[in-house]
């Protein structure tokens, strides 16, 4: 019974830590660009979480280490394709693959995926 009670605690500290991730604005994008090429082989990749009115939220996602949370101005970063925050998580690349479409982009970079 102590054992099931535990793993409830438990489960609730992590979905509560879970939600209310604290997302770094990226303010410059004009002079550099959040979307880096890693060749790390614990890097998993760059998701776009989504928006809301004011802003684009991404995650930069890795095996071994805390994910990055960061967010873009709507005004600074322009989607071809938007969706509600928590909506659903896009792939997103720095670079063009071969299968690679144009995903949004600023005065500066552009950022793709790959449409399934």
């Amino acid at each position: 019974m102590k054992r099931i009670l535990l793993s409830c605690v438990v489960l609730l500290i992590i979905s509560c830590s879970s939600e209310s991730q604290e997302y770094i604005l990226i303010q410059n994008t004009t002079t550099r660009t959040p979307f880096i090429s890693h060749s790390f082989p614990y890097f998993i990749g760059y998701f776009y979480e989504g928006s809301d009115k004011n802003y684009h939220y991404f995650v930069e996602k890795w095996k071994f280490q805390e994910d990055n949370y960061f967010k873009l101005s709507t005004d600074a970063l322009f989607l071809n394709e938007v969706h509600m925050y928590g909506d659903k998580q896009i792939k997103v690349n720095a670079f063009q693959t071969e299968k690679g479409e144009e995903f949004g982009k600023t005065s500066s970079y552009k950022i793709y995926y790959e449409k399934l």
